[in-house]
């Protein structure tokens, strides 16, 4: 999964839009491939990106995966004499993540890449995941209000320890690229949002071009509230945080809570 080529075409094998209607009734909606949430973060979201989806292309796929040098063999991608096999790890009990994963697997099979799924318990899938010693692997991102907390978490290389070394802060990829923290580091000095909008867009282009994760879904809030009684949640025209029970999205939420 450090090969570029093999990460767009991984991307590219996926049904969302399928996996989406199988699992979650198609209530996550499509995602923009800058990996941003929406509406939450649609104010920092670059123009170009707003309504920018990924496309499901088994012929893109085989493209992009020829051109790099691969080969299909009796149903296989392969290049050098090795198999293009992609290990997924994803823990035990999620499964939902785990429907999705049967059902992605079927679908990387088609263009030729071998998923194979580990589904460990969680303490030894957190090891993995802090050892940054695994292929890819299936988790969730973007429970803050502030898109810079976002990104930092999910895609800040600065000080991260090389693989093999515990890492907690959340680039569990070692993804470190010098213009992506360049401009979050511009990001951390501005205090007016609109300042910091034009350095977002850079970091949106470098994640769109990299894809350094492969975004599936925008994440769906799972809480219930009964509005007869309480007021102040997160609303489509108020998407102040994400309607999850997570943290830090609880703490924000909490104190604007009222009683009606």
């Amino acid at each position: 999964m450090s090969d570029l080529a093999v990460r767009k075409a991984f991307s590219d094998a996926i049904n969302r839009t399928s996996i989406d209607n199988i699992v979650y009734d198609g209530e996550s909606g499509p995602i923009n491939d800058v990996a941003l949430v929406e509406p939450l973060f649609s104010g920092i979201t670059a123009p170009q990106y707003m309504n920018q989806r990924f496309t499901y292309s088994d012929a893109a796929a085989e493209v992009l995966l020829k051109a790099d040098g691969y080969t299909m063999s009796n149903g296989v991608m392969t290049k050098g004499g090795k198999a293009l096999t992609v290990n997924v790890y994803v823990p035990d009990g999620w499964t939902d993540y785990q429907q999705d994963l049967q059902l992605l697997t079927t679908e990387e099979a088609a263009v030729g890449i071998t998923v194979n799924v580990d589904d460990p318990a969680f303490s030894e899938y957190a090891n993995i995941r802090e050892q940054g010693t695994f292929d890819s692997m299936l988790e969730y991102y973007g429970f803050t209000p502030s898109p810079y907390v976002y990104y930092k978490t999910l895609l800040d290389g600065q000080n991260i320890p090389p693989v093999g070394k515990a890492e907690s802060a959340g680039d569990y990829g070692r993804f470190n690229n010098a213009a992506f923290n360049s401009a979050l580091n511009t990001i951390a000095t501005l205090p007016n949002s609109s300042q910091q909008v034009p350095y977002f867009a850079k970091i949106e282009g470098i994640v769109a071009q990299q894809l350094p994760a492969i975004p599936l879904f925008d994440q769906q809030g799972d809480t219930e509230f009964n509005s007869n009684v309480v007021g102040g949640y997160p609303t489509l025209a108020n998407p102040y945080a994400e309607d999850v029970p997570i943290a830090p999205d609880y703490a924000w939420v909490t104190p604007r809570l009222y009683l009606k």
